[in-house]
């Protein structure tokens, strides 16, 4: 799979109403997506290419850093501008799992699939930022409960 995931960056940065919001915007997006790539390093069955993914898109469509609860839905329709170019090497399968990690991620679900799991994970482990402390109970994967401290 060749996904260019510079490419997607700055598509996201270049659409994006908040890209250098320091709370939301690409600073988080780069911390989320590192945080995904070493949960899907111990989460069997993980999609690190959606992981990846998923931490450059999922605030890119905030409007606000405070409320702003239909985000996810938002960023979710919005990739479907990429799904010919810049995201075509995913199957339909993934390209839908990615939507739906991105449409949900604000929701308080917890994930059984690993890579949906690790998506939010990967959020969530950085929610500190703004004050609120990490909470094991919010968290899909053990790899996530586990960098808890």
């Amino acid at each position: 799979m060749a996904i260019d995931f510079q490419s997607v960056l700055h598509w996201a940065k270049l659409n994006a109403p908040l890209s250098f919001s320091h709370i939301h915007g690409e600073l988080h997006w780069i911390k989320v997506r590192e945080n995904g790539i070493k949960l899907a390093e111990d989460t069997p069955g993980a999609d690190a290419v959606l992981i990846e993914l998923f931490g450059f898109l999922h605030d890119s469509q905030r409007e606000n850093e405070n409320k702003d609860p239909d985000h996810g839905k938002r960023a979710a329709r919005h990739i479907i501008k990429i799904r010919n170019n810049l995201l075509k090497d995913l199957t339909d399968e993934q390209f839908e799992k990615l939507q739906y990690a991105i449409s949900n991620h604000n929701s308080p679900m917890i994930e059984k699939d690993p890579t949906v799991g690790c998506c939010w994970d990967a959020d969530r482990l950085d929610i500190s930022r703004v004050g609120i402390p990490v909470q094991k109970s919010f968290l899909s994967t053990e790899a996530g409960k586990r960098r808890v401290r």
